[in-house]
């Protein structure tokens, strides 16, 4: 698969697009499904390659979803990682914040 090249992320950034991925992929599938499912198969074999073939066409291959991924916002990326990275997260913007009340009074 000539795309499957890792985007270039840090450890946790790519942990949160990971599952941004599977999240994407898993709508495509989902909607290649809804595409097929109306029509009449002989079989169900030739039901999966068509379901197959409705999923490439509509799933975007990694490399692109990597500049989805960067556009979304902060808060929208922080959705899709660990419940101990989002703890971590806003510990770490508490206590910046803190410093900067602190800085300003």
């Amino acid at each position: 698969m000539p795309y499957n090249r890792k985007p270039e992320l840090g450890r946790d950034e790519l942990e949160g697009f990971e599952n941004y991925v599977r999240k994407e992929y898993q709508h495509d599938l989902r909607e290649a499904y809804e595409i097929v499912r109306t029509e009449i198969f002989p079989s169900n074999t030739m039901f999966l390659g068509m379901m197959s073939a409705v999923f490439d066409k509509l799933a975007a291959p990694r490399v692109f979803l990597i500049e989805k991924w960067r556009n979304l916002s902060d808060s929208e990326r922080l959705g899709f990682y660990s419940k101990d990275y989002q703890d971590r997260a806003k510990a770490e913007a508490e206590a910046i914040s803190k410093k900067a009340s602190e800085a300003l009074s």
